[in-house]
Formats: C-alpha cells, sequence, structure tokens
C-alpha cells in the first residue's frame, strides 16, 4: 500500500476493545485513517493511453508495462475510480495516465533514497 504526503494516523486503546487486544497480546493498535483526495480534483490528467481489462490483466501488470515499476499501480486505480484489481471487470476501459509521477508528487510517498 502505498504512503501518502497528508497521511494521519490514530492510536485505538478504548475498554470496547480491551478484552480483544489482550487476547492478542496488544494494549493498543495503530491505524491508518482514510486519505481525502479532494485536493487532486483540479488536477489535469492527461491520457497515455487507453486499455480494455481482459482476462489476467493487474493494476500491477499495466504499471510495469507503461511505467517500468510496479510502484504506480495505485496511481492508475485511482485515476480509473477503481483502487484494485477486483473493482474492474472483462470489458473495461481503463486509463493510463501520462505522468504518474505528478500524481505521486502531489499526494503520494516523496522519493527517499537511502
Amino acid at each position: 500500500m502505498p504512503k501518502y504526503i497528508n497521511e494521519k494516523t490514530g492510536i485505538l486503546q478504548t475498554d470496547l476493545y480491551k478484552e480483544k487486544l489482550a487476547e492478542r497480546g496488544l494494549t493498543k493498535i495503530k491505524l491508518t485513517r482514510t486519505i481525502n483526495f479532494n485536493g487532486i480534483r483540479d488536477f489535469d490528467i492527461y491520457v497515455k493511453d487507453e486499455v480494455v481489462w481482459s482476462y489476467g490483466t493487474t493494476l500491477h501488470k499495466l504499471s510495469v508495462k507503461y511505467y517500468s515499476d510496479a510502484k504506480y499501480f495505485w496511481i492508475i486505480g485511482l485515476v480509473n475510480n477503481k483502487p484494485t484489481d477486483a473493482h474492474f471487470t472483462i470489458g473495461d476501459s481503463v486509463i493510463i495516465p501520462e505522468n504518474p509521477e505528478a500524481l505521486n508528487l502531489e499526494i503520494g510517498e516523496k522519493d527517499v533514497r537511502f
């Protein structure tokens, strides 16, 4: 799952879940909150290609084919408003954005080099 620039986390540590947490040897759980993508509403997305979803198609495979890197799979899903492979059906039209790095820099994880 990608990391987002504006990602927020929360801690689940209430008495309501105390028994279940104790069964697992935990006192709390760190949760990732839902991301708000409203900031990209006015973002111009140029289309590189449009393909038809068929048997064996996956977002990862499309990302590797068009960008030589699987890390942009989530951007293809985001642009098509279908975040996972399970949201697509055979025959669906899939838009491949021209520059996924621009969207990634806007809402995704900053490029970190070690």
